[in-house]
């Protein structure tokens, strides 16, 4: 997200480690676009990373977000060390009494689960995929969570298509 203010002020909220451009450009300028903006930006002098001051950026240009309510600790531990300099804290709290309830989690203190599916994905009259095997396992698996009582609302799907989601 970005935005200008009054005084021509450029606002950009995102994480710097994230969203890279895609490029299908094998050269030198490939090279230069595999960085994202704000990488860039945080090369350079006022951005660049304080190892010698209590803020690790220059607070009048930097304001890193430091709370995370989507992931737990456990998630959130491995990217916060590795991209975010281990500043990153989990506002998230486990549900215990709804993990019991969740036969498909086997382990209840990592309510974390991995389904390989082998199955082709394709492209129809559009340029999105889609994965119908993918599709019926979400299907499956929002059907055994609602009957586990967790509500609609509290259930999320991601899919990175269009095609997939329909």
């Amino acid at each position: 997200m970005s935005a200008i203010t009054k005084e021509g002020q450029i606002i950009l909220a995102v994480y710097p480690c994230q969203l890279v451009p895609v490029v299908f450009h094998n050269s030198e300028v490939h090279k230069i676009l595999r960085m994202s903006l704000l990488e860039r930006f945080m090369t350079t002098p006022i951005y660049r990373l304080q190892q010698d001051s209590e803020d690790l950026f220059n607070p009048a240009y930097v304001t890193m977000f430091t709370k995370s309510y989507r992931l737990p600790p456990f998630l959130l531990e491995v990217p916060s060390k590795l991209f975010y300099h281990d500043q990153l804290r989990s506002m998230n709290k486990n549900d215990d009494e709804l993990l019991s309830r969740l036969d498909l989690i086997k382990k209840k203190d990592i309510p974390l689960l991995f389904r390989g599916i082998k199955d082709k994905s394709f492209k129809e009259d559009t340029q999105s995929w889609c994965n119908v095997c993918e599709a019926i396992e979400c299907v499956k698996y929002f059907l055994k969570l609602r009957r586990s009582g967790i509500p609609t609302e509290d259930i999320g799907i991601i899919s990175l298509y269009r095609k997939q989601v329909s």
